[in-house]
């Protein structure tokens, strides 16, 4: 899954080098959502790990 949302986040800076296609505010939402995932997996673990100690 992580490595579908590297490609999410890839294809626009690819697409802007490449063509002439522009790069438009709205992808950066994949972004934050790639970032709030990451932030909570990383949070729910930490809580977990505390719960067992």
């Amino acid at each position: 899954m992580m490595i579908m949302i590297l490609g999410i986040l890839l294809t626009s800076p690819l697409l802007v080098a490449i063509t002439n296609q522009t790069s438009q505010p709205y992808r950066f939402v994949s972004l934050s959502v790639f970032f709030a995932i990451s932030v909570g997996v990383l949070l729910s673990n930490r809580i977990r790990k505390q719960a067992v100690v």
